[in-house]
């Protein structure tokens, strides 16, 4: 059975925010630190400009006050890598806090709540 992010990828904001998510298009990544990173505030990302060097940022939202359970970004529309950054003081797959997890050109990924302040790659 498809999952409900799945579904929402192709269904467009309104319907995937019936479905529990939320949706957003046409993203620019931004900056090059957790600072200045582009942040996230769905549950379904595409990402479709930059600055079109590798480097550019995103950056996820805060454990503690973000509903779903996860976070999808497709960048497959963009031809350099993206970094994505953890909210401050959270960490991605048993890095570093706050240290970014590279996402390479033209991929998609799936970050999951694994702790109130650790990410995991799906």
């Amino acid at each position: 059975m498809a999952l409900a992010k799945d579904l929402a990828s192709e269904l467009g904001a309104f319907k995937a925010d019936c479905l529990g998510d939320t949706q957003e298009d046409g993203i620019t990544s931004a900056g090059n630190s957790q600072g200045t990173a582009y942040p996230l505030k769905a549950s379904i990302n595409r990402v479709t400009g930059g600055t079109a060097v590798t480097g550019d940022c995103l950056r996820l939202p805060a454990i503690a006050s973000f509903k779903p359970s996860s976070v999808s970004i497709r960048s497959d529309f963009i031809g350099f890598a993206l970094n994505v950054f953890p909210a401050s003081g959270e960490s991605i797959n048993g890095l570093a806090a706050n240290a970014s997890y590279s996402l390479p050109a033209g991929s998609g990924i799936t970050f999951r709540k694994a702790s109130s302040t650790i990410w995991i790659v799906a």
